[in-house]
């Protein structure tokens, strides 16, 4: 329901004073001591609503009837003289004030004149004020309020007169003015209220009038307590939201005398449980009957927040229920120093939430007296460079704690502890950081001397055990597990105080340093070296590929001559057999590779694409002699550390070999060399305790490969070859040193080198299909490939400041089965096509790669 005002403000404040009295103290109950009801919704105009109000009631004589204004009393008995509750302003699931707009609960009914003969019990109380608005409806409830609601005005008392009896005991509250209506009333689970309008809780009635004679048979008039304020808000229900960025009033007590005054109502009274109220405005407590401020704010219920921000406005005190868990937390920017008109009561099980930077931190003023006892302050640090022993007040009173104090703190630091004390004066609470120190060890018992063996010679007193030391600062490393992490938190350790990056480990939060050292740990570098050495089974397997299949290659019949046989001329070039070899070729290949996380490395993932072409020809002897280059793109990454490396690879290839006839097959012998370059360019990302760089590296480095197979291939049956072979190959990788550039946390590194030696022994076969009137082949393989060497690539680095410190890479897997499959087809004489697949599986590690060839015969 959204509701529009076309009338003034000040019109409907004007009638507003004039039938609920005069905002904000709304003292006088509406309708209250006229006894009177104000009936009729829209009085401010159509758009605007007012509830009705309630009934008063009129004079009643001891066995008569009211004649006049209200309903009739009881005959005989108790007389209950009593005005009724206003009714509510406007009840509805989802409600919507635009400015100007307004809704006012209807005001309670005044109390009846009571004419006492000879009865007691009897009251003449002031009808409750209506609520201004009641969320309420199976719907979620909303309230968007930024015109002004108003709760009923509670009725006045009315008025008891004992005439003539003798020795009356009249009740003191007999005649007490009635309660003032909430202004909002949210009884909805998980409703949502926002106020950037006015909210006012209605006032109580005044109080009535009990009239007695005394032992000289004067009249004594006695003056009842005024009727409570009325809440402003009340946050009914569970998981309910409040954001006040306007106006939040608790109704003042109405006016009482002799017998007690009323209490002024509360400002935002939550009772249920896990409501946040965010309190960006003003709050301010109703007065009681004698002009005392109450309560602003009110928690019950259990896990409740409030949150304080800069510039907000309380008034009035802020009290927490006695065991609940509810929360006072400031807000408004990264820290804010908030004030508190009143008294603050945290109840035995209260938190005060503190917000830390490496600079600041959150403090309240309170002008009153705080209780302290049983709560706890919790601190939450934000990401910074803290130094090791920081302090600030984070309270104050301008009464005092009256000897309270909080039971604890903790906070979500890491090597940071919290710690608090309090001036002399019992009026400030200073919060101190300091850098965790790990608890001394208690000295052990001395070992006692030995007792000497008779008749030999004496032993020697067993010599007493140190006393264990003081205690020391926990190490970053003592977080920490994982060699490069642990190795880049000793180097961190080893830094000045002074420096950035120290002072974003200082104040990490908990869980945190793990990622944050192996972060820092560029690990990614000596990855790269396992990248890297990955990529050599493709550079040395595609020459080789090639110079086997045509040591393989038969040749095919020549062109028929009709000369044959019966001239003495040359045959013609093309009756001659020709050779099948293909020595010109040209590849396309794409790897992908996987390498696990081990020994406290983290995993990684390598995408390649590249070419290579080459040729290869006959040398004499049976010998093929041949020549190859390629060209790789690849991009390693490692997503646990953020980190990246692209490696663009040129290499250059020479292999050879030749197949002898022994027996029924024959032996292939091939060997080949290689040198590849590598131009690495890396990228890291370091976030943590404030830190924010992207560090970047350009540098290079190169392998060189040397290598050789040996395989006997045998026929089995027709068109199917079986080849076992065995292969030996050696990589010397040489990286050069470089210096990243980004941020303090920039790394630099020396120059390594890491050389592997694998071995190969495994099966192939091949079988000859045809295709139409085209020929190819189909083969297959299995394999197993043993490595040793430097199978953990190791990289020695440094920050600007500190010690140097080694990192070691994803490991290169020391065993790995290999799978083979492919695919060729002659598409013409001269031209061959083919498509192939290599992988290798390791117990971590992956390693795919697929081919797609042509291959030329000139």
């Amino acid at each position: 329901m959204t509701l529009f005002c076309t009338r003034p403000l000040p019109l409907m404040l004007a009638l507003t004073a004039a039938l609920y009295g005069a905002p904000p103290a709304f003292a006088a109950g509406a309708g209250g001591n006229s006894g009177g009801g104000v009936s009729g919704g829209g009085a401010f105009g159509g758009p605007s609503l007012v509830g009705d109000g309630g009934a008063a009631f009129g004079q009643v004589g001891q066995n008569g009837t009211g004649v006049s204004g209200g309903a009739p009393g009881n005959s005989g008995g108790d007389v209950l003289g009593s005005g009724s509750a206003g009714q509510t302003g406007l009840q509805g699931p989802v409600v919507s004030l635009n400015p100007f707009a307004s809704v006012v609960g209807g005001g309670g009914g005044g109390g009846g004149l009571i004419i006492v003969q000879s009865m007691l019990g009897l009251t003449s109380v002031g009808g409750s004020g209506g609520i201004g608005v009641q969320l309420s409806g199976a719907a979620a409830h909303q309230l968007d309020n930024q015109g002004l609601i108003v709760g009923g005005g509670g009725g006045g008392g009315g008025m008891i007169d004992w005439g003539s009896v003798p020795n009356p005991i009249p009740d003191p509250s007999s005649a007490r003015g009635g309660q003032g209506g909430a202004g909002v009333l949210a009884q909805g689970t998980g409703a949502v209220l926002v106020n950037s309008g006015q909210i006012w809780g209605g006032g109580g009635g005044g109080g009535g009038r009990v009239v007695t004679l005394d032992s000289s048979n004067a009249s004594v008039i006695l003056v009842n307590r005024g009727g409570d304020g009325g809440a402003g808000v009340v946050l009914a229900g569970d998981t309910q939201r409040l954001l006040n960025l306007g106006e939040i009033r608790g109704g003042n007590a109405g006016t009482g005398g002799t017998s007690g005054q009323g209490k002024g109502g509360i400002g935002v009274q939550v009772t249920g449980n896990d409501t946040i109220v965010t309190q960006q405005g003003t709050i301010i407590a109703g007065l009681d009957g004698g002009g005392t401020r109450g309560v602003a704010v009110s928690l019950s219920g259990t896990g409740n927040t409030l949150v304080l921000t800069q510039g907000s406005t309380t008034l009035g005190d802020v009290v927490f229920s006695a065991a609940g868990g509810n929360r006072l937390q400031i807000g408004g920017g990264s820290t804010a120093t908030v004030a508190l008109t009143g008294n603050l009561t945290f109840g035995t099980t209260g938190l005060y939430g503190v917000r830390a930077t490496p600079t600041a931190m959150d403090r309240l003023n309170i002008s009153g007296l705080a209780a302290l006892a049983g709560a706890t302050v919790e601190v939450a640090a934000q990401a910074g460079t803290y130094n090791e022993h920081f302090s600030q007040v984070v309270l104050t009173a301008g009464g005092t704690f009256a000897g309270s104090r909080f039971a604890g703190v903790t906070s979500n630091l890491a090597y940071l502890t919290p710690s608090l004390s309090y001036s002399a004066d019992d009026k400030q609470v200073t919060l101190t950081l300091s850098r965790t120190v790990v608890p001394p060890v208690d000295p052990v018992t001395p070992v006692d001397p030995v007792t000497p063996v008779d008749p030999g010679l004496p032993v020697n007193p067993g010599t007493p055990v140190d006393p264990g030391t003081g205690g020391t600062p926990l190490r970053f490393a003592d977080l920490v597990s994982g060699r490069n992490a642990r190795a880049a938190a000793n180097a961190v350790e080893s830094m000045p105080a002074s420096n950035s990056v120290y002072g974003a480990a200082i104040g990490l939060p908990v869980g945190a340093p793990q990622g944050f050292f192996a972060g820092l740990s560029g690990e990614a570098h000596a990855t790269v070296a396992a990248g890297l050495n990955n990529l050599t089974s493709a550079v040395r397997n595609t020459p080789l590929d090639q110079l086997r299949g045509n040591l393989a290659a038969g040749s095919t019949a020549g062109a028929p001559t009709a000369a044959a046989g019966v001239s003495d001329a040359a045959p013609l070039a093309s009756a001659l057999p020709a050779s099948q070899a293909r020595p010109v070729w040209a590849q396309l290949i794409g790897n992908w590779q996987s390498i696990g996380a081990s020994g406290g490395n983290a995993s990684a993932r390598q995408h390649t694409g590249g070419v290579f072409a080459g040729a290869d020809g006959a040398v004499g002897g049976g010998w093929r002699l041949g020549g190859a280059v390629g060209y790789t793109d690849s991009r390693l990454t490692v997503n646990d550390l953020a980190s990246r490396a692209d490696v663009s690879s040129y290499s250059a290839i020479v292999y050879g070999g030749k197949a002898f006839s022994v027996g029924a097959g024959k032996l292939n012998l091939m060997a080949g060399a290689a040198y590849s370059w590598h131009d690495i360019q890396t990228r890291r990302q370091i976030g943590g305790g404030g830190l924010d760089q992207t560090l970047t590296a350009d540098y290079g480095g190169n392998t060189t490969q040397v290598f050789t197979e040996l395989g006997y291939a045998f026929g089995v049956t027709d068109g199917l070859t079986l080849e076992p072979y065995a292969g030996v190959a050696w990589a010397g990788q040489r990286v050069r040193g470089f210096s990243e550039s980004g941020g303090s946390a920039a790394l630099s590194g020396e120059s390594s080198k890491n050389d592997t030696t694998t071995t190969t022994l495994g099966l192939r076969g091949k079988q000859a299909v045809t295709l139409g009137t085209l020929a190819g082949s189909v083969s297959a393989g299995l394999g197993w490939r043993h490595a040793f060497g430097d199978l953990t690539p190791a990289s020695r680095l440094a920050f600007d400041a500190g010690q140097a410190f080694t990192v070691t890479g994803a490991p290169i897997s020391r065993d790995a089965a290999l799978v083979e499959l492919g695919a060729d087809l002659a598409v013409s004489r001269g031209a061959t096509i083919g498509l192939a697949y290599a992988g290798q599986y390791a117990s971590a590690n992956r390693d795919h790669t697929g081919r797609i060839e042509v291959r030329w015969q000139f």
